[in-house]
């Protein structure tokens, strides 16, 4: 059943007019995520020499783990707060033969 929801989610997703008329934007902003992917990638690799250089007595692992914890709880609170509920994406599954239960477990997992 799971399967066949998210078969659902993707034909929404690709049958949406957005998608059709914004084809070009999107093939933009994959470049771009490429962009940011490969340029955070090398900002990584460089902020570690640029650690071992400001904090010469610490290791720059021990630098950088004594912050992540901090990152990593106001990453999760920022997500929550900004996360787009999909109550609105089940309503044409109410009308189909399908427990009611599975729609809020699917729509709960999905979040």
């Amino acid at each position: 059943m799971f399967a066949r929801f998210i078969s659902f989610e993707m034909k929404q997703f690709f049958r949406s007019t957005f998608w059709q008329k914004e084809a070009a934007i999107n093939i933009i902003m994959g470049f771009f995520a490429l962009w940011m992917v490969i340029s955070f990638l090398i900002l990584g690799l460089g902020s570690y020499m640029l650690l071992k250089e400001l904090y010469p007595e610490k290791d720059p692992f021990q630098v950088v783990n004594g912050f992540l914890l901090f990152y990593v709880i106001g990453d999760l609170i920022f997500r929550y707060l900004m996360q787009k509920l999909p109550d609105l994406n089940i309503k044409p599954l109410l009308i189909l033969v399908i427990k009611k239960s599975k729609l809020n477990n699917f729509t709960l997992i999905k979040t």
